[in-house]
């Protein structure tokens, strides 16, 4: 029998108790990372179809010729509201220019 649960039993069974817990709270962190990524993946693979169709969308209109003011008014509120979204994640920065020589 290990000396400290001989001496301290109660101490033995809490420490136990704690790694348990620790054990399921990095098991429950690992989940949560790839349920994160995945939707991240998800919500880029969206991002991406709606970007394709706002632009099938305006090169027919561009195609059709001449719209009407409702039409460019309904354009412009959805290029504002994708805009908006875009606004709430920050542009990954630029690289940097390279040496000069």
């Amino acid at each position: 029998m290990d000396i400290i649960a001989f001496i301290f039993p109660g101490l033995a069974r809490r420490l136990d108790l704690i790694l348990a817990n620790q054990r399921d709270i990095m098991t429950d962190q690992a989940q949560h990372a790839q349920e994160l990524r995945d939707l991240t993946a998800q919500n880029e693979k969206a991002r991406q179809e709606i970007i394709a169709q706002i632009k099938a969308l305006q090169d027919a209109l561009d195609n059709a010729g001449g719209t009407t003011p409702e039409v460019d008014e309904a354009m412009a509120a959805l290029k504002a509201s994708v805009q908006m979204d875009d606004d709430m994640n920050a542009d990954a920065p630029p690289p940097p220019p390279p040496p000069e020589e």
